[in-house]
């Protein structure tokens, strides 16, 4: 039997180095499976490079660049974790959405065409690129990168001539990848919202106006008034108002650092909004309007800079307690309400459903005009108009201490609840409370009031059917 070599081969040295052979071919599998996530997609035949691949950059890698115009002022950009801030010529948040279509646009469109040209010193006139339109710096990873694009192209006026000096090779760019990045002012680059927050996030808000303050808790799907006084909201005022505090948005940029409030009403705002969110309170400051040019002046806390406000975004966030409140009259659904007792300048009439159909009780019993019934559950189903005043005491002020009107509404479920209406009040309408709302005084609209003085002969249905035969 021949005799085993004294040097150790290749299968003794792996033997029982299974386990590590293996880790191994995990960790190599694990990175090449990393470079192809990293790597762009392939392209298909015929497709063009991606300007990235010419640049060195993909969009996401870039964290800092400089836009450079001829004769005008750098705008330079960099990134402060995910978000985008500028910071020459001014320091300012930027609209981070903004910036990153704009990169990823520009680095992720194909080219328009390689000329196959190298753009030298004695060349580079004759495609615009010794003054060119734009330079764009990019740094990123490390590298930094310029892009500098110029004349439209002859014969395809929807290009412009680059190059990029780390490569030096002619190519075109689509404008409509460029436009912005050469066109747009500092200004445009800025984020004009207001409140930086989404909808779904806002806790809390509140308005401060003048003396008045009124503010309002989200505790679940609903919205309460806890300022200034516990209420539940209107069932749509809590949401419509967080949706419009975060659609608060810059329409001009005034000036920075202002050293006037006073000239723009912001020494003493007319109006105050402060929504809570997850990761703390954010407030906006109105001032007075913004004249002629239309909108209101605004600024937001934190940023000194003044701006104005479209006047319907104000409109819409410049709520009183009385616009929020719960103002629903009576609550109840038509077809669980089984007697409805009315008395009012006509007289007292009593209704009440009996298989399915309306029926007179009182003054006469004959068979009620169900569309005018129908009429009548509407008008109590509907909301106020405004809230006037919570936990009223003298109630004959609102003439509800002998009401016009009382309507009683009967369900399926022994409830019963009670609507009074009063004089007239100013909006015009009228005073009303409920026995669901105890003393607060409501204003409603007079089209619900008249809606409410129906008589017997309107209630009483135009075809009754004959008698029954003895």
């Amino acid at each position: 039997m021949a005799e085993r070599s004294a040097t150790p081969g290749l299968a003794d040295k792996l033997r029982g180095k299974g386990g590590l052979i293996a880790f191994a071919i995990v960790i190599v599998l694990a990175f090449v499976a990393f470079l192809e996530m990293q790597a762009p997609p392939p392209r298909q035949l015929g497709e063009s490079p991606g300007v990235w691949s010419y640049v060195g950059l993909r969009s996401q890698e870039v964290d800092r660049f400089e836009i450079r115009r001829q004769d005008e002022d750098v705008i330079a950009l960099a990134k402060q974790g995910d978000e985008w801030r500028i910071t020459q010529p001014i320091q300012a948040a930027a609209d981070s959405e903004l910036v990153t279509r704009l990169l990823t646009d520009l680095l992720d469109s194909p080219i328009g065409q390689d000329g196959g040209v190298t753009i030298t010193t004695e060349n580079q006139t004759q495609y615009g690129l010794n003054k060119p339109s734009v330079q764009l710096v990019l740094h990123g990873g490390g590298k930094s990168r310029t892009l500098r694009y110029a004349n439209s192209v002859p014969q395809r006026p929807t290009e412009r001539f680059a190059v990029t000096d780390e490569v030096g090779k002619l190519f075109t760019l689509a404008n409509h990848v460029t436009d912005e990045l050469q066109d747009n002012a500092a200004d445009e680059f800025r984020n004009r919202r207001l409140v930086r927050l989404d909808a779904d996030d806002v806790r809390g808000v509140t308005i401060q106006s003048g003396s008045e303050t009124t503010e309002l808790r989200r505790d679940g799907n609903t919205w309460k008034i806890v300022r200034p006084v516990d209420a539940v909201a209107d069932e749509s005022a809590g949401g419509n108002l967080a949706s419009a505090v975060v659609d608060l948005e810059a329409d001009e940029f005034v000036e920075s650092n202002p050293a006037d409030l006073a000239k723009y009403g912001l020494d003493r705002p007319r109006l105050t909004i402060t929504a809570t969110g997850p990761s703390g309170e954010e407030t906006v400051a109105f001032g007075s309007s913004a004249g002629d040019d239309g909108g209101r002046y605004a600024r937001r806390q934190g940023e000194n800079v003044v701006v104005t406000v479209a006047d319907f975004l104000f409109d819409d966030v410049n709520k009183q307690y009385a616009e929020l409140r719960n103002r629903n009259l009576l609550t109840f659904e038509n077809d669980d309400v089984t007697r409805i007792s009315l008395v009012n300048p006509s007289g007292a009439v009593e209704l009440e459903k009996q298989g399915g159909a309306w029926q007179m009780l009182k003054p006469r019993r004959v068979p009620a005009n169900a569309n005018r019934v129908a009429d009548l559950l509407f008008a109590l189903g509907q909301p106020a108009d405004a809230a006037v005043e919570e936990n009223a005491i003298d109630l004959a002020k609102y003439g509800l201490d002998k009401p016009q009107v009382t309507a009683i509404v009967s369900t399926r479920d022994g409830r019963t609840q009670s609507l009074f209406v009063g004089r007239s009040s100013a909006r015009p309408g009228h005073y009303v409370r409920t026995s669901t709302t105890a003393n607060l005084v409501l204003d409603v609209s007079m089209e619900t009031v008249q809606a409410l003085q129906v008589s017997e002969s309107d209630l009483t249905a135009s075809d009754p059917p004959p008698p029954a035969a003895p």
